[in-house]
């Protein structure tokens, strides 16, 4: 950046000047940039059946709020139909994953822990779900909204690592439910269905940066 004779003289009092160093120099280094957060953990989903679950975040960080994007995944076995009196056939499952946007809140209540709660909307696609009734037919979506609340508390193990213990409630969006076989009708009823289910996950979470 150019400057002129004076404003450059004038920059050099204000560096050389004790006082007024201290007035300028002093707020701007408590001001602290937003933190790096990269998050890995695993836990489980429930809706018709319970499934293992996978998710990774990657957001910036304030004192008090994180913005972040989030992928979860829900890995469980592949739902199929049973026919009635198929004994011993196990058709429950549950697969989906999400990609979503998260606003995140948290609070220091000690030294070491902080309480959060966290919002997540964005798209997603239900695999399918089913708890292996006979019958009754898997749950099946195509893309559609995403709809997450948790809350949970992080640990911190040091000034860059912390670990999470989250819990929450999803929805699922643009599903087709079919009526059961032994209805007698089992016809699609619904192509624009949802389906609400629990998760709880334990995390690593990685923080890089100057706050």
């Amino acid at each position: 950046m150019k400057t002129t004779g004076v404003f450059r003289k004038f920059l050099h009092r204000c560096c050389t000047s004790g006082p007024l160093a201290l007035c300028i120099l002093v707020p701007c280094a408590s001001f602290a940039g937003p933190r790096l957060e990269l998050e890995a953990g695993a836990g489980g989903a429930v809706a018709d059946a319970l499934a293992p679950m996978l998710s990774a975040r990657v957001g910036l960080a304030g004192k008090n709020f994180i913005l972040s994007l989030r992928v979860l995944s829900v890995v469980g076995a592949t739902p199929q139909y049973v026919p009635g009196g198929r004994y011993g056939i196990d058709g429950r499952g549950y697969r989906g994953t999400a990609f979503f946007g998260e606003l995140r809140l948290r609070a220091e209540v000690a030294e070491r822990f902080r309480l959060f709660v966290a919002l997540g909307v964005g798209v997603a696609k239900l695999s399918g779900s089913s708890g292996g009734l006979e019958e009754d037919y898997p749950v099946e979506g195509r893309s559609s909204h995403y709809e997450q609340v948790t809350g949970g508390v992080q640990y911190l193990v040091s000034k860059s690592f912390s670990l999470s213990l989250e819990v929450g409630i999803n929805s699922w969006n643009g599903l087709t439910l079919r009526r059961p076989e032994y209805s007698g009708r089992g016809e699609i009823y619904d192509r624009n269905g949802s389906l609400q289910g629990g998760i709880f996950l334990l995390s690593g979470v990685f923080a890089a940066g100057p706050f």
